[in-house]
């Protein structure tokens, strides 16, 4: 919380208002990477898994560039990404209050929807 507490003071003092500035290790990860560094955090084996053949636009890594935050604020991440991901997925499950209605009601059905048919066999 320190660190986000002082990033949008910086932001507010600088006078950035309405821009996107993200806030990120600026890492590249395959999305094995990311669904195994999320196992390991919940302590889960990595036969867990499904693979679904690729969809059109169907993301392969993810990466985002901090460079503008970097730049304009002289902003660098203080954890790395499997870090923070560790972090995050530590919140959710204490957490868990916060994200139960996601697994049933509008969500739940929109959801479906959005994934109708992937993952059968």
């Amino acid at each position: 919380m320190i660190g986000r507490v002082t990033t949008l003071s910086r932001m507010e003092a600088k006078g950035i208002e309405g821009e996107v500035l993200k806030i990120c290790a600026s890492e590249w990860h395959s999305m094995n990477e990311i669904d195994a560094v999320i196992l390991k955090a919940l302590g889960k084996p990595k036969s867990l898994l499904n693979t679904f053949p690729d969809r059109p636009g169907h993301v392969q890594q993810h990466a985002v560039d901090a460079g503008k935050i970097r730049s304009r604020l002289r902003w660098k991440p203080f954890r790395s990404f499997a870090k923070g991901l560790r972090e995050t997925v530590r919140w959710y499950r204490e957490h868990e209050a916060w994200w139960k209605a996601t697994k049933s009601g509008l969500f739940q059905e929109c959801h479906s929807m959005q994934y109708r048919g992937l993952g059968e066999k």
